[in-house]
């Protein structure tokens, strides 16, 4: 049995409406999509608004969502010769932009 992925996880409700919603300045969004990722996770508040322990698999339904592109967007980042920790990342970084025209190339 081939193993189910969600190409698209909004299709999920839960998902999809806590989307809408910032995981960290609204206390009933229980998940933070990162599109410069595509990785849902929980958020973390430990007075850091970028931590998040991420999500392999949704929640509520149980089907696998996509594989994080954080590793990839680290490598694409440095083969620009650029740290994304000290530098000023490209504005196609901070979304998922950068992934979008890799592909379409």
């Amino acid at each position: 049995m081939a193993e189910k992925t969600c190409k698209d996880p909004r299709s999920c409700t839960r998902l999809r409406s806590d989307r809408r919603k910032d995981a960290w300045d609204d206390p009933d969004a229980l998940i933070h999509y990162d599109e410069r990722f595509d990785e849902f996770g929980l958020p973390v508040h430990d007075g850091m608004r970028m931590a998040h322990a991420t999500l392999s698999f949704c929640p509520w339904c149980g089907v696998r969502l996509p594989d994080s592109k954080r590793d990839a967007w680290f490598d694409a980042l440095e083969a620009l010769g650029l740290d994304p920790l000290q530098d000023d990342v490209p504005d196609a970084y901070r979304s998922d932009r950068w992934w979008r025209e890799r592909e379409a190339k």
